[in-house]
C-alpha cells in the first residue's frame, strides 16, 4: 500500500506527533509499504536535503494544500494519513478528494473533536501581548470554524486515546469510520548515555501553558533534597525565566532542547518522569519514558486509565500527593523498580510498533473499501 502522511517532519519540528509520523513511515516500510513523507515548511538547505535522502522513506516538500493533488497523483498514493492538527485541513481535504484518495485524520487532543477551539497561551507583559491576546483568540476560532468542515470531507478518524475518540459526534456529515490506535513506542536501541552526578527526577516537555513547567517550580522547592531536570523547547514567552538559572530553585536545572535519544537516555537514568501537562490527549514523552523502564507521575491526567491499570507510575490527581509520590520512589528502589517493571511490560502489551501499525493498515484497506462503495454506488 502507498501511504502519504502528511505533517511536519521532526528533523525541523521536533514534537510528539512529528515523532510518531516518523516511527509509523518505518515500521510501514519495514512491513513492505511504500509510505511518503509530504513534510510542511521543509527547509531547502543542502543539509536538511542531504539528511531527507539518508531516511528509509522518501520525504517531499510540501509548500501547502495547493500542492497535495499534484502530489498524490504523481506518486499514485492509496490513502492520505493526515497527523496536522485542523490547520488547512479544508483546502488539503478537497484537493485530496479532487484526486479520489481518502483522508484519514488522526486525533491527538481536544482541539481536533471540538467544532470552534482556540487554545490561550502565556504571554509576556506588555501592550502587543495584551492586544494579541484579545484578537489572536478571535483569528484561531474563525480559522478551526472553517477547518471543522474539511473534517466532513474526510472518509476515516483514528485516535490515540479512547476517550477523545468517545467525544467526537455522529452525524452532521462527519466520518462514521473510526478507530482508536495507541501510538507507537521508540525504538529500543535509540538511546543515547546520560550522565548526571545524583540521582534526579525528570521532566520533558515543551515549555507551553498546557504542559504547567510552573509547576515543577513549585514541586522542586518543596523537595530540595532533589535534583529536577527539565528538558524542552521554550515555545511561550512566559517561560523565558527558566533560561535564567538564577531565577530558578537551585536543585531545578533547565537543560533546553534535547535530540529524542538523548532525551530517551535521560529517561532511562531518571528515578521517575513527573508529567504535569493538561489533558490534551496521549502525551508521548510517557511513551518515551515507559521503553525505558522508567516510572511516571502524572499530576492531573491519567489516559485512558492506563497508568493506574497497568502499574506503570501512579496518578495524583494533586500537588500534594504529587510531591508524596515522587519523595516515595526517589527513596524506595522496590517500588521503582515494581514500576519500571510495569512500565516497560506495558509497552510491549499496548504501543508495539509492529501490531499498532499493523492495525492502521488494516484500517486503511477499511476506508478504501468504503470509499469504493462509495464511488460504485455513486
Amino acid at each position: 500500500m502507498r501511504i502519504a502522511i502528511l505533517n511536519y517532519h521532526p528533523s525541523t519540528n521536533i514534537g510528539g506527533s512529528e515523532i510518531q509520523c516518523d516511527l509509523v513511515s518505518r515500521e510501514l516500510v519495514r512491513q513492505g509499504h511504500h509510505p511518503v513523507y509530504l513534510a510542511l515548511n521543509l527547509p531547502k538547505q543542502q543539509s536538511v536535503a542531504e539528511e531527507m535522502a539518508s531516511l528509509p522513506y522518501p520525504v517531499l516538500r510540501l509548500k501547502g494544500p495547493s500542492d497535495v493533488g499534484s502530489l498524490l497523483r504523481a506518486h499514485s498514493i492509496d490513502v492520505l494519513y493526515w497527523r496536522c492538527g485542523r490547520s488547512l485541513l479544508l483546502r488539503t481535504a478537497l484537493a485530496a478528494r479532487q484526486v479520489h484518495v481518502p483522508v484519514i485524520y488522526a486525533i491527538s487532543g481536544w482541539s481536533n473533536v471540538k467544532p470552534v477551539w482556540y487554545r490561550n497561551v502565556s504571554r509576556a507583559p506588555g501592550l502587543r501581548s495584551r492586544l494579541a491576546s484579545v484578537f489572536q483568540p478571535l483569528k484561531g476560532m474563525v480559522k478551526s470554524r472553517l477547518n471543522w468542515e474539511g473534517l466532513k470531507l474526510v472518509q476515516g478518524v483514528i485516535s490515540n486515546t479512547q476517550y477523545i475518540l468517545d467525544a467526537l459526534p455522529y452525524g452532521g456529515g462527519l466520518p462514521r469510520l473510526r478507530k482508536t490506535i495507541y501510538n507507537i513506542a521508540p525504538e529500543r536501541d535509540d538511546v543515547c548515555e546520560f550522565v548526571w552526578p545524583r540521582p534526579f527526577v525528570a521532566w520533558v516537555a515543551n515549555l507551553q501553558r498546557i504542559k504547567n513547567p510552573d509547576t515543577m517550580v513549585e514541586i522542586a522547592r518543596r523537595l530540595p533534597e532533589i535534583d529536577f531536570l527539565m528538558a524542552g523547547r521554550i515555545k511561550e514567552s512566559a517561560f523565558n525565566y527558566f533560561a535564567d538559572s538564577a531565577r530558578l530553585p537551585s536543585n531545578l536545572h533547565y537543560l533546553g532542547p534535547l535530540q529524542p535519544s538523548l532525551a530517551s537516555g535521560m529517561m532511562a537514568a531518571a528515578r521517575c518522569l513527573v508529567h504535569t501537562c493538561s489533558p490534551e490527549g496521549f502525551s508521548g514523552n510517557l511513551i518515551q519514558a515507559w521503553r525505558q523502564g522508567c516510572p511516571t507521575i502524572v499530576l492531573h491526567h491519567d489516559p485512558d486509565g492506563i497508568i493506574r491499570a497497568s502499574g506503570a507510575g501512579a496518578h495524583a490527581g494533586g500537588l500534594e500527593r504529587c510531591v508524596e509520590l515522587i519523595a516515595e520512589v526517589y527513596s524506595e528502589d522496590r517500588l521503582r523498580s515494581k514500576w519500571s517493571e510495569a512500565a516497560a511490560q506495558l509497552v510491549e502489551d499496548r504501543f508495539n510498533a509492529a501490531k499498532n501499525v499493523s492495525s492502521l493498515v488494516d484500517f486503511c484497506f477499511e476506508v478504501l473499501a468504503s470509499q469504493q462503495e462509495h464511488l460504485s454506488a455513486g
